[in-house]
């Protein structure tokens, strides 16, 4: 009878799903001058892009969620901000430019969706899926309404990427 708990804890331990997000870089600092402007009296005609890999996301877990085993949990990697000094007319957009690493020997592994940009706004949005364990998924961010009508000033928000199972 002691025999069954101690079977019960260790069956639970090792098939638990839990899994962790961890984003790499950061600290991406756009800046534009008065030469982006083209024409007197215009606006400014540009985006701002990040290199392809400014950051990096990790997703780690348990041994059998890293395996992709086929009953694994599929998660979802979702994105929101939250604005520390922010601008309305400026639009801050991400994309996955690649699908990293497997961390181990993947037999059901998959990472899907993320390749086109998306706005990454103060509610929560959907970015990708994937199942099982990821290391160097590159990262890119675009900034977007540039404008001589937004006020001089340090704008900055910060990304919050949440990994949920569905």
């Amino acid at each position: 009878m002691k025999q069954a708990p101690l079977f019960i804890f260790f069956f639970c331990a090792f098939f638990s799903n839990s899994q962790t997000i961890t984003v790499n870089g950061g600290g991406w600092t756009p800046a534009i001058s008065s030469s982006d402007i083209l024409d007197a009296g215009s606006d400014y005609n540009t985006n701002i892009s990040s290199n392809t890999e400014h950051s990096t996301i990790n997703i780690t877990g348990t041994s059998l969620l890293c395996l992709g085993i086929l009953v694994a949990p599929d998660y979802q990697i979702r994105i929101s901000r939250q604005d520390n000094n922010w601008n309305n007319l400026l639009q801050l957009f991400l994309r996955r430019t690649g699908d990293g690493e497997p961390t181990l020997l993947c037999l059901g592994c998959f990472i899907e969706n993320g390749n086109n940009y998306i706005e990454i706004e103060s509610i929560d949005k959907y970015f990708f899926n994937i199942r099982g364990c990821y290391s160097n998924i590159p990262i890119q961010y675009d900034l977007r309404g540039l404008s001589v009508l937004i006020p001089l000033d340090s704008y900055s928000t910060e990304v919050i990427y949440t990994i949920t199972n569905f």
